[in-house]
């Protein structure tokens, strides 16, 4: 119970100091509370209200220049997708220009092996070769890189090609490997 004693004690002499004064006391004009200096908080304020207006301005400047970034994105997206639209055009007015050529010579063939039938010229193939489709061919029992394979027939006075068809492939013999055209 020595706690309770203290705090009692306590209790009666803080309240010993303190004056009665009755509820309507106002303090006299020559009597005034200590000044506290604000300088301090003055400083805290100034530097806080700095911080914001930085912030203020930072956020700003960001947005601005995430707008500018996301429109000159968008500009050259833009510009992207009509050279990307222009380049597919380009190349399908190509793939259609070499498809007329390839079907221009492939007429231009027919109708000069068709010429050479009625003239009656038959065509000899010199031997180890085979005709087939007025052209003669040799099937090579060498393999080796194309650049080879393109002076092998070079030096023959042939040009190399390269069956594509499955009807032509069946009738190469089997081919296993590049085949030289007379």
């Amino acid at each position: 119970m020595e706690m309770d004693d203290l705090y009692d004690d306590v209790e009666d002499n803080i309240y010993d100091t303190v004056e009665d004064k009755p509820a309507s006391y106002r303090p006299l004009a020559h009597q005034t509370a200590p000044q506290v200096s604000n300088r301090g908080l003055r400083g805290a304020v100034v530097f806080l209200g700095l911080l914001c207006g930085f912030l203020v301005v930072g956020l700003i400047v960001v947005r601005v220049h995430y707008f500018l970034a996301t429109r000159a994105l968008a500009a050259d997206l833009f510009f992207m997708k009509s050279n990307l639209h222009d380049c597919i055009q380009k190349g399908n007015d190509h793939i259609s220009n070499l498809t007329e050529e390839g079907d221009q010579l492939n007429a231009s063939l027919v109708k000069a092996t068709q010429e050479r039938k009625k003239l009656g010229m038959d065509i000899t193939c010199p031997a180890g070769w085979w005709l087939f489709n007025g052209s003669c061919y040799f099937l090579s029992s060498q393999t080796g890189p194309w650049k080879a394979g393109r002076e092998d027939c070079k030096t023959r006075g042939a040009h190399l090609v390269i069956i594509t068809s499955k009807k032509n492939r069946s009738s190469s013999k089997g081919s296993r490997s590049p085949i030289g055209s007379v």
